[in-house]
């Protein structure tokens, strides 16, 4: 059973995706259920990589909303979602396999070091999670 805390995350995963799809799709020129841009899946990646693998109905209920608001075509628009779902689960292994997890993210941008020393107390590395 999941808990409330985890069913309000993938609902609010899920419209997040939707809207990021949607937003995708506008920038479609050829045909308008493909895009060369899509932003829900690095959203998805992170929310894999942040939350866990648990998240993947939210990718997959928001995938096959965008497809659905877009084709109408419900086999088509099932089959993407579970690309799109699959896509995430498997990237998700891969950095945790091979990259450290969410700890490959974690950089330090040595550009960024003369804007930290006029900052006191800004940072240039991005830190996914607290030690």
């Amino acid at each position: 059973m999941l808990s409330p805390r985890r069913v309000a995350l993938v609902v609010v995963l899920a419209v997040v995706y939707f809207i990021a799809g949607r937003f995708g799709l506008s920038l479609a020129l050829v045909n308008e259920s493909a895009s060369a841009v899509w932003p829900p899946t690095g959203m998805a990646i992170a929310a894999c990589l942040l939350a866990g693998s648990w998240v993947w109905p939210a990718v997959f209920a928001g995938a096959l909303m965008v497809n659905l608001t877009t084709t109408q075509a419900v086999l088509p628009s099932l089959l993407i979602a579970c690309g799109n779902t699959g896509e995430m689960l498997v990237a998700g292994w891969l950095v945790r396999r091979f990259a450290n997890g969410a700890e490959a993210f974690a950089i330090r941008l040595p550009a960024a070091e003369p804007a930290e020393a006029a900052c006191p107390g800004s940072s240039s590395s991005v830190d996914p999670a607290p030690p």
